[in-house]
């Protein structure tokens, strides 16, 4: 099994995307503990171009803070992942 979570907010909203992650995390975690991952779009202010940013681990959801590091706070797009590895 594994979990699936994400969103794509409008950019006027005042939602934190990392403590919006780590919450939805927290909620598909009991899907998968093996593995967590995400993915977001975000732009470059300068040239306007957007890119997508991916941070994964082989560690559970509740430990993946630090992982989230890198994603800005005004995110406004992102998929969740949490993975329970089969044998």
């Amino acid at each position: 099994m594994c979990g699936i979570a994400g969103f794509c907010l409008s950019p006027d909203e005042k939602v934190d995307a990392k403590k919006l992650s780590s919450a939805l995390l927290g909620q598909i975690i009991t899907r998968g503990r093996d593995a967590t991952g995400a993915a977001w779009v975000q732009t470059d202010p300068a040239t306007k171009k957007a890119t997508i940013a991916v941070s994964k681990a082989p560690v559970a959801a509740t430990a993946f803070d630090t992982y989230l590091k890198t994603m800005p706070a005004k995110t406004t797009r992102a998929i969740l992942h949490t993975r329970w590895a089969t044998q």
